[in-house]
């Protein structure tokens, strides 16, 4: 198999790959943490094991046909649309394998409205299907471990585990196997959580958010076991790998402190509580508040200067948001710091283009290096069309002469 680009595209889920941060995903509990009706005590367990009727056979052919569209969305890392067909393959029919255990892991990586509780229930629903499959048991042994549930996420992840199938998928076998490291530490096992994070980190290819994730459990267990070297040589590689995971920065203070560095210490959990605060406004919340997001990217910005990814974050950010003269700022003290010209061009000629200097904006095209000319037209109408979104008078018959201006240069 091929691995999936980067640490977000971390998905292929035909029998392929999936990735995730096991201790950092995000999850809706919500139907674990709802209001409960007066005079009915209902536990998380009795909601996670409440009785399920097997599913009844459908329109196999139909639910096959979506299934394979929603792989198809996956691929082009269309998420919210792979849902959208995973469910209406289990509306055809509701006994569709590959859709229950597609749509189980889509939930397990915490997109959108996903939840843990959500994905139990769909592996339970694939086992009835098929009680052998150890796939679903792979699927629910990981969600139940999130949920704490630690006896019976242990007894699913060996028996997936025993199967070659899930052995021979370097996706989800090495987050089986990364879950039941997590188990073990749990359980006070620090030894054999250590070689079971060792095992999921020998795995080759392993995207870099998912590396960090386990460098940095590893690196947990490490500090705990007064190993301070390897300890600091795991959140070192995590750092490099995933600059804006929180825990790696938590873990860095953890390590200043120990030696003595007030300064560095210091500065590492202003750095964790900033990153922190942004991975918690990445909820639906982000949407209606952009400017708390705006504000945490500012502060992260002057609490740490020298990671010029954040300050491209924080420019992509405000191109979005249309607020083109303090994107130009940051773009240009990127490009002061020596950012990539591969970097800086794009985002300069967008923000000229908003502040309706085009001239300038095509002086930034033009010093692009173009990998096709389909890339250079698609990148010429995001460009333009920040153009028309800061100035309402270009109509769209002055955009396509601007754009067919441009594309004949």
């Amino acid at each position: 198999m091929t691995w999936n680009r980067g640490a977000r595209r971390r998905r292929s889920l035909g029998g392929a790959a999936l990735w995730l941060p096991l201790a950092a995903i995000a999850c809706d509990h919500a139907a674990i943490d709802a209001p409960k009706p007066p005079g009915i005590e209902r536990t998380e367990e009795s909601i996670l094991d409440a009785p399920l009727a097997p599913p009844r056979s459908g329109d196999a052919a139909a639910a096959r046909a979506l299934h394979q569209q929603g792989l198809a969305a996956l691929q082009r890392d269309d998420v919210v649309e792979a849902a959208r067909l995973f469910e209406a393959a289990l509306v055809a029919d509701p006994a569709c394998l590959p859709a229950l255990l597609d749509h189980g892991f889509l939930l397990l990586e915490g997109h959108g409205r996903g939840s843990f509780g959500a994905a139990v229930q769909q592996f339970r629903l694939a086992r009835l299907v098929d009680p052998h499959d150890p796939m679903a048991a792979c699927g629910e042994g990981i969600a139940r471990r999130e949920l704490g549930d630690l006896a019976r996420a242990e007894a699913l992840l060996r028996e997936a585990l025993a199967a070659p199938q899930v052995r021979a998928e370097p996706g989800r076998g090495t987050l089986a196997v990364a879950a039941l490291a997590a188990i073990a530490a749990s359980n006070g096992k620090r030894g054999e959580a250590l070689e079971g994070y060792a095992k999921a980190l020998a795995v080759a290819g392993l995207p870099p958010g998912t590396r960090a994730n386990f460098l940095l459990s590893r690196g947990e267990l490490l500090l705990e076991a007064s190993d301070f070297s390897a300890a600091e040589a795991a959140v070192a590689e995590a750092l490099t790998l995933d600059p804006e995971e929180p825990r790696a920065h938590l873990l860095a203070a953890q390590l200043a402190t120990r030696d003595g560095d007030v300064d560095r210490a210091a500065r590492e959990r202003r750095r964790h509580e900033l990153l922190r605060a942004l991975k918690d406004h990445t909820s639906q919340r982000h949407r209606v508040d952009v400017e708390r997001t705006l504000a945490l990217r500012r502060e992260l910005v002057v609490a740490w200067p020298e990671y010029l990814g954040g300050l491209e974050r924080l420019a992509r950010l405000l191109l979005d948001q249309a607020q083109f003269h303090e994107a130009l700022e940051r773009i240009r003290a990127l490009a002061a710091a020596a950012a990539a010209p591969s970097v800086v061009l794009p985002l300069e000629a967008r923000a000229c283009a908003g502040l309706g200097d085009l001239p300038a904006s095509k002086r930034a095209i033009d010093a692009i290096r173009w990998s096709s000319p389909a890339a250079k037209e698609q990148f010429l109408r995001v460009v333009l069309n920040d153009w028309q979104r800061a100035h309402p008078e270009v109509d769209d018959s002055a955009f396509a002469a601007q754009l067919a201006a441009w594309s004949g240069s």
